[in-house]
Parts: C-alpha cells; structure tokens; sequence
C-alpha cells in the first residue's frame, strides 16, 4: 500500500490515473477479508466508486483467481485486438472462436 493512502482510496485513484493514460483496460482489485458489516459496505462503496471490473477477496481460490483473471484478458482482447487466434489455447479459447466466426474472417 502507498504511505498515505487507505486501501479504499487505492483503486478511486487508479482509476482517475488510468482513464486519463491508460484506455482501455480492465481492472481487478485483490482485497483483504471483511471482519464485520460494516467494513463490507465500506468496501461495496468503495469498489463501486473505482468501477472496478472484478474484485476478489481473500481467501481466494488459486484456481478460481485464474479463471478471473483469464475471463477479464478473454474480455480485453475480445474488445480491443484484431486477431484473436493467438489467445485462444490461452484465454477462453470457446468464446474468442464464437467471437472470431461472429466476425467474420475479414477483419
């Protein structure tokens, strides 16, 4: 965590920074574990105020994480590369070919 800065500012911040440098792109914060109700609706706030695409709390799965993590790529690519044939034994290999024949394979 950055001196002086909560971890609920973290991803508000990142947010402005990557809408002004870094369109597009997606993001995933990795949270710590909610002690009580109170600390949940902070954190709720505070996901929503940073538009976060995925947010994932601990504990987490490894196997799940993964699975995050690739449908968040297989969205990224999805929306912003031409050619998706590369990504398709690495990412959610079904969509991308559902996503290239819906194309055509023109583009």
């Amino acid at each position: 965590m950055a001196p002086g800065i909560g971890g609920r500012e973290v991803p508000t911040a990142a947010r402005r920074v990557s809408r002004k440098r870094w369109e597009p792109r997606r993001s995933c914060a990795l949270g710590g574990r909610a002690r009580d109700d109170r600390r949940c609706a902070r954190r709720g706030r505070a996901v929503n105020e940073a538009d976060l695409d995925h947010y994932i709390a601990k504990p987490w799965d490894d196997e799940a994480l993964q699975a995050i993590v690739r449908e968040q790529l297989t969205e990224y690519v999805s929306r912003w590369v031409d050619d998706l044939l590369p990504y398709v034994p690495v990412l959610n290999g079904t969509r991308l070919m559902s996503i290239i024949a819906a194309r055509g394979f023109d583009r």
